[in-house]
Formats: structure tokens, sequence, C-alpha cells
């Protein structure tokens, strides 16, 4: 409110008495935060005396009036730049929060108060104490790829500790509100691999600084360190990122691998106790064994492995295996080239999708040119028919079968490879003449399975005993 009563003073009193005249007045060298000592509470008094009849209530109060004035007053706004370079106002800072100023070099810069160093020091517990972040490599657990996700860390660490996230997006120049999608489709990927990068780097850093506390808490370097096994990074190379503590060391590692591999061999060995159906996959893995020195004994060949794997198809598809009473051997007499080969119904959907594919291609290499007349074709359009689609909520599990030292081309070969299948998915060897299993494969797979099984046949209408094995390997088609 202002004050609209006339003012007038006295002439009989002096409203200035000045005692130190130009005896302490500022020159050249005089700096910000540099003052002379000699009577400094009689000069201050005198300032507040004066700051007091010119309507301020303190000196502090004249400042702050005066530091308003900066958007109008060219002149203010120079001693306000002045006094912050000198950081004065950090000092001053210091003093109304009851901070400690640090001076470096002539510098002074602000410490935390110790309420806020609390509150990091909290949250980055909490952080620590992440079940995400804890845990154990001496067990195993399918679970861990499946929790194993940059952003959903990045979300769990959010929300137990948000100052200390915000604080460290501030330090890379970003912010929580910038990862937020936006409308439009092309900027919001950018942002959103934007966004992923920061995930991942605020998730490790925190996650070498929990290891530092505590060399146990070690979930994602572990995960970072199956990444370079898988990519077959060179054991020096792993042991050189191990000293930065961005991966466990190659002992642990190989600790770790060997109680996997022990988990998913009693995985893959329990499926034969159950009654669900699953798919046998296998085929030849041929590799050049090149010799840099040739001898008689000594040259180049070929090695023939056989590898596979065991799909279980996914829940809304699983049934139970097939018996015998299931199989209809008569069936196979009436069977036509048109029971096998693509219907009419089979080739005009395989054309849409061939050409649904050529319409985005063009549609792509359109949007990209320079054409004059291209508006004419925007509205043409190819979608892609919709059959059998796939829910990516509904997936099958693999499970990798060992590599056979044995040559799928060979039918004694094909004889082992189905009996070691056999023990390994630990189907007994009355569920194997019992239950029939389905072997899928190339062409050559397939006709050397078809072969042993016509073979079984003719064995056992002449009254031939069959081996389990051997059983099994008639059930597979």
């Amino acid at each position: 409110m202002q004050n609209n009563s006339r003012r007038s003073s006295r002439k009989d009193v002096d409203y200035c008495p000045d005692t130190f005249g130009d005896l302490f007045a500022v020159d050249a060298t005089s700096q910000y935060g540099q003052f002379d000592p000699d009577c400094l509470s009689e000069r201050l008094q005198f300032l507040t005396n004066t700051a007091q009849r010119l309507g301020f209530m303190s000196l502090q109060d004249a400042a702050l009036a005066d530091a308003e004035q900066y958007e109008v007053d060219d002149s203010t706004r120079e001693r306000l730049q002045e006094f912050s370079v000198a950081g004065c106002h950090e000092r001053l800072i210091a003093l109304l929060f009851d901070r400690d100023v640090l001076e470096t070099d002539g510098q002074y810069r602000l410490d935390i108060t110790a309420q806020v160093e609390k509150i990091y020091i909290d949250e980055f517990e909490a952080l620590r104490k992440l079940d995400v972040m804890n845990k154990s490599l001496q067990d195993w657990d399918l679970d861990y790829f499946t929790d194993f996700s940059f952003p959903g860390i990045h979300k769990e660490m959010l929300k137990q500790a948000p100052n200390l996230l915000r604080l460290i997006h501030a330090l890379a120049g970003t912010n929580l509100q910038e990862n937020e999608p936006s409308p439009d489709s092309e900027l919001q990927d950018n942002q959103s691999f934007a966004s992923r990068k920061q995930q991942r780097v605020i998730v490790m850093v925190f996650s070498l600084l929990a290891n530092l506390r505590n060399p146990r808490t070690n979930f994602v370097q572990g995960m970072f360190s199956l990444f370079l096994f898988a990519s077959k990074v060179p054991r020096r190379a792993q042991t050189v990122v191990n000293h930065v503590n961005m991966c466990v060391s190659s002992n642990t590692l190989r600790k770790f691998l060997k109680r996997a591999a022990s988990e998913a061999r009693d995985r893959l060995r329990s499926l034969g106790k159950g009654y669900e159906a699953f798919l046998i996959v296998f085929d030849n893995l041929t590799k050049y064994n090149k010799v840099r020195d040739q001898r008689i004994l000594h040259s180049n060949f070929f090695l023939n492995f056989t590898v596979g794997f065991v799909l279980i198809p996914p829940p809304s598809r699983r049934h139970k295996m097939h018996t015998q009473a299931d199989f209809n051997s008569n069936a196979i007499r009436i069977l036509t080239l048109a029971d096998v080969i693509p219907s009419p119904q089979d080739e005009r959907d395989m054309g849409e999708a061939f050409l649904s594919y050529l319409g985005q291609v063009f549609t792509n290499c359109l949007e990209r040119s320079d054409a004059p007349n291209k508006a004419r074709f925007t509205s043409i359009k190819f979608p892609l028919r919709e059959l059998f689609q796939i829910d990516r909520a509904d997936l099958p599990e693999i499970f990798p079968l060992p590599t056979y030292d044995l040559n799928e081309g060979v039918i004694n070969d094909v004889i082992k490879i189905l009996d070691a299948i056999q023990g390994n998915v630990g189907l007994s060897g009355e569920r194997a003449i019992e239950n029939l299993l389905m072997v899928h494969g190339d062409f050559m797979t397939v006709r050397n399975v078809r072969y042993i099984s016509l073979e079984d046949n003719n064995s056992r209408g002449k009254g031939s005993s069959i081996s389990p094995g051997r059983s099994s390997a008639r059930k597979s088609s």
C-alpha cells in the first residue's frame, strides 16, 4: 500500500550526520566481500539508521528493494552480476540456511545441508535393497531373464528414490518430464530411443555404486557378463571389464553357467514325466576343420554334429500326448497329393501377403521421393490380412538339446540320436511305446526317421522284439 499523506522535513534537524566522511570510500582496488573491519559495527549502524530514515526496515530490506529493480535499472543488474560472480550470494545463502561455504582457489561453493544429504543417502539405501538388484548368482531361476529389464529396473528405482533419480537426470542434462512420449510418431521414436539409453546408463551407474558398497549386489553385472559370454567376447576382455565392476569375474560366471546348465537339464528331463505333447526338432551341424600344416594323419576334414531343441506349445494350444489309439494307419492309403500341397485359398493368402509387403516398400519409397504427383498414390493401401495372428503374450517355450557327436545322415546315428533324445527328455521305454512323439526337421531328417519307422514296422510284423529306443523312433513322424 502506498502512503498518500504529505511528508515534510524539519529544517532544524540534521538527518544525515556523517562522522566517517570518505575515510572508508571504495577505490579501484576494492572488491565485493572484502571490506575494512575497522569501525565495522559503527558503519553498519550508520547504514541501518540511514535505511530506516529512508523507509526500509533494515539493510537487507533495502538490498532486496534494490535487487528487485534489476529488470528496469541497468546499474542494478550490473551490481547483482558482480555480486554473484564474486561468490557473495552463495555466502549469503549459506548464512540464511546455516550451510557451510567451501572455498577452492578463490571460488566459493555451497555445501549441502545434513538434511538433504540424509535424504539422498536414505534413498540410495532403498535402491540397494531392491529385490531386482539383490538376486543372488549363487542360485538359478528362470525369472532372472524375465525380471531383467532396464525400463523395469528404472521404474522401480524411481519409486524408491525419486529425488536421487531426479538429481542424476539433471546431471545427465535431462529431466524426467522429457521422457514422456510425444504425440508425433517420429518424435516419439526418437524420444523413446533417447529415454531407453538414459535408463540403461542410470541403471548401470547405480548398480556400480551399489556393488562398491556390497560386492554381492552384482545382478546387473551378472546379466552383463552373460551377454558378453553369449557374444563370444574373449576372456581377457571380460577380465578388463571386470576390473571396472561392469561384469562379474570369469569364475563367478562359470559357476553360474554350471548351475544354469544343471537346472536346464533337470527341466528337460521333467518333460517326459508329464503327459503334455511337445515337438522335437533337430538338424545336422557341419563345421569345416581347417588345418594349417597338412600331413598324412592330419588333414582338413568336416565335423558332423547334430543339434536340436524341444518346443512346448503356448498354454492356449497345449494338449495331451497322442497315443496309439489316435493313430489311424489305414488312412495313410487314402492320402493324395491334394492333402499336402497348398490349397487355392492358401495361394490367395500368400499372394495378398506378398502384395502387402510390396505395397509397404512402394509406400515407403514414395514418401521419401520428391515426385510431383505422389499425392495421387497416398490413398492406395495394401492391408495385411490377419491369419493366425501371433499373440506375443502367449509364446511357446524352447528347451535346447545337447550337441550330439552324431551324423543324422547315417541311419544308425539317427537311431542313437532318437535314443539320446528319449533319455534327455526323461521318457521311459513304456511311455515311448505307448505315446506318439512328433519329430520335425528338414527333408533328410524326416526321411531317415520314416525309414526307421518302416523298418521297425516290418520287424514287428515278423515278431521280433523292439527296444525302447527303436520304439520311440517308430513313433516319431
